[in-house]
């Protein structure tokens, strides 16, 4: 209580939000399939919808099937337990620097095995032979140097041990930003953009390693990363790996028009079309590779999908409408791989909160308060009819005066969420022991998936890391009729 009445006398500031785009198709089919004017009007009837697209559903959602996550050694339900054994008052980050590795090679291999953990958790055992499109984000790159790094790479670096597979990638966005709640901004407005467009795989990467090899601006993180000693990291590699789904897209447009295949299957079996499309699609990526690029852009496959569709003889059932995001019918196999993710909760659209006066400068402090109680009305209107969020985590950056706006702000909310209270209120600066950084938006999302899913609640997710901007999301769990059908341990094994 004495904190926060000595919060509510300090002055404050706020975070951030983003954008994307669209495509069609055309194609051709032979004897007893489907004809060329068919697939065609069906290809521009998905470009009218698009391009038609009415304003965005405040109630729509992503559904979350797979989780990677990890701060530093803590990965999964590990994450927890170390919360637990911390207490409310300790942090989630070991505080004695001989807890950590002396020597940075040291520190670099177990990032990379960290990178590759995250992104195990969520693909493995996922779609085969389907083109997975990834969002890749992580904070700022130095693009004046020439040798900084990019996102791009840490998806083939983040598949390369992790036993994924038999998957195919294609880079849907590329984000460089200090506020991962773009990504989220971003995620949405593809899905709203591209109606056809099923599931999607993020990856949000954090940390020392991260900033050296992006030659992050702000500090020499390459001397960090490069230094030997035991130290506690300020940014400690916060890494976290999402799949994202929308099943009413799977239901219209995947499941109807299932084809049978052997699940024992190679790049010799031409006669299928899931392996047509396999060999169409890696010479392409070996000639972007060779170009010194990393994984195909989304758009430079989608240019080469019609080539696909009129040179090859496919086997499409009547009423399977080809698009980029699905070009050929799935298996059995690869519905039923589908299938055997339950959902693990609904992440709802993002509700961004503009603190700024349009002149680059932050508002006054009451109209900031204003503007912060009327994001939370907002943000409550993205759940259905009679849900209320049961626990909130929230990122107000290293700012003191950050943190007294948020109290401000919602220490009469009707939720009754107290801010003081660690059973309603996560602060992760205080309980990481570190900063996230662009992994902030994702390391709440994790935590208050696994929570939600064990208890019920509904969790909001705030961010105020930025004075001009910030960001509300509410994340819900699946009921507790599915929780109980689809029990998670949320394993670290690996």
């Amino acid at each position: 209580m004495l904190r926060r009445m000595f919060l509510l006398i300090l002055p404050p500031l706020l975070l951030a939000a983003g954008v994307s785009f669209a495509y069609g198709a055309s194609l051709r089919k032979g004897s007893a399939r489907q004809d060329a004017s068919a697939v065609s009007q069906a290809a521009d009837a998905n470009a009218a919808a698009v391009a038609g697209t009415a304003s965005p559903d405040p109630r729509f959602t992503l559904e979350i099937r797979r989780l990677g996550v990890t701060v530093d050694r803590f990965r999964q339900r590990a994450l927890l337990m170390r919360l637990d054994e911390a207490g409310t008052n300790g942090t989630l980050l070991l505080q004695d620097p001989k807890e950590y590795p002396w020597s940075s090679k040291d520190r670099r291999f177990a990032g990379n095995k960290r990178e590759n953990n995250v992104f195990g958790y969520t693909l493995r055992g996922w779609v085969d032979y389907w083109p997975i499109p990834v969002i890749v984000a992580g904070p700022p790159r130095n693009g004046s140097n020439p040798d900084a790094d990019r996102m791009a790479s840490r998806i083939s670096s983040a598949d390369n041990g992790a036993g994924i597979g038999n998957a195919l990638y294609i880079r849907l966005d590329e984000i460089h930003t200090a506020h991962g709640d773009d990504v989220i901004s971003r995620v949405f407005a593809f899905f709203d953009r591209e109606p056809n467009l099923p599931a999607a795989v993020l990856l949000v990467e954090d940390g020392i390693n991260t900033r050296s090899y992006l030659g992050t601006p702000g500090a020499d993180y390459l001397d960090l990363a490069t230094k030997n000693g035991n130290f506690v990291p300020k940014t400690p590699d916060s890494y976290v790996a999402l799949l994202v789904t929308r099943k009413d897209r799977v239901d219209r447009m995947i499941r109807p028009y299932v084809v049978d295949a052997p699940e024992a299957i190679d790049n010799t079996k031409t006669q299928y079309d899931v392996i047509k499309l396999w060999n169409y699609f890696w010479p392409l990526q070996k000639a972007y590779w060779k170009k010194g690029e990393e994984e195909m852009p989304s758009d430079y496959w989608h240019e080469k999908l019609p080539e696909f569709w009129k040179t090859t003889s496919l086997k499409m059932p009547d009423g399977f409408k080809p698009n980029p995001w699905v070009p050929i019918p799935w298996t059995t196999w690869q519905l039923k791989e589908y299938d055997k993710w339950p959902v693990l909760a609904n992440l709802h659209r993002p509700v961004r909160v503009d603190l700024s006066n349009g002149r680059g400068e932050a508002l006054k402090k009451g109209e900031r308060i204003e503007k912060i109680r009327a994001g939370w009305q907002q943000a409550l209107g993205t759940l259905a009819p009679g849900e209320q969020p049961g626990r909130m985590f929230y990122d107000t950056g290293a700012s003191t005066s950050d943190l007294a706006l948020l109290v401000q702000s919602l220490h009469d909310n009707p939720q009754h969420l107290d801010l003081d209270d660690p059973k309603d209120a996560f602060d992760m600066q205080r309980r990481i022991g570190g900063d996230t950084g662009t992994s902030s938006t994702w390391v709440q999302t994790a935590l208050a998936l696994m929570m939600g899913y064990g208890d019920g609640k509904t969790s909001a997710l705030i961010n105020l890391r930025d004075p001009l901007h910030g960001t509300i999301v509410m994340l819900t769990p699946p009921d507790a009729a599915s929780r109980q059908a689809h029990p998670q341990t949320f394993s670290w094994d690996f």
